[in-house]
């Protein structure tokens, strides 16, 4: 077994493991394994072990948004820390378009966050700033597609959220659920973390 990546006729890279199985003197069968979901699992997983050591200098969240804008591909990131009863949110670390945004304080009701509150996972994959024509922010930026997930505390409250919207349809939702979910256990605990301090 060996991994190779392949460019697709779309332009990007296809990351896929070859396989050799001889069947006999003559002749061997090679196939060809995807493995596009093991790799963005292992880059997740190595991210999330090498940011936020003391080498590294750069806050924690800030790293997280810009890892999560770079892998996702979309445009803006928001992490928010969830704010009286829910109702609100503070943003932790915001980047659009690879610039960081002041934290602001914002009311989640009419927006596709406020959606999300609650649950494990939340997901647009196209025409989302349709679905909440009162969001100026995703009127703003045109937006189109939007996944967040829940930030639970050690209770299983929810305590913030991560959010991720592109002015671009989702191609790979399954993606992009895989890489918040993973990253959304490390987020909890250091907003949580925070919090305690």
């Amino acid at each position: 077994r060996t991994e190779r990546r392949f460019r697709t006729k779309a332009g990007g890279w296809l990351p896929v493991e070859v396989r050799l199985k001889n069947i006999d003197q003559h002749h061997h069968l090679i196939t060809f394994v995807d493995i596009t979901a093991r790799k963005v699992v292992e880059e997740t997983q190595n991210f999330l072990l090498q940011c936020g050591n003391a080498t590294s200098g750069e806050d924690f969240f800030h790293s997280l948004a810009r890892f999560l804008a770079h892998t996702l591909g979309m445009d803006y990131i928001c992490i928010d820390r969830l704010e009286g009863d829910a109702l609100s949110a503070e943003t932790v670390a915001g980047s659009f378009d690879g610039h960081f945004e002041d934290n602001v304080t914002y009311t989640l009701k009419d927006t596709p966050c406020g959606e999300v509150v609650g649950k494990n996972v939340c997901c647009f994959s196209d025409g989302v700033r349709h679905l909440f024509p009162q969001d100026q922010v995703l009127q703003d930026m045109v937006a189109e597609s939007y996944v967040g997930v829940t930030l639970w505390d050690a209770l299983h409250r929810p305590i913030g959220l991560i959010a991720a919207i592109g002015r671009s349809p989702l191609q790979n939702r399954a993606k992009a659920e895989t890489v918040l979910k993973l990253v959304g256990m490390r987020a909890a605990g250091e907003l949580e973390r925070r919090s305690a301090t």
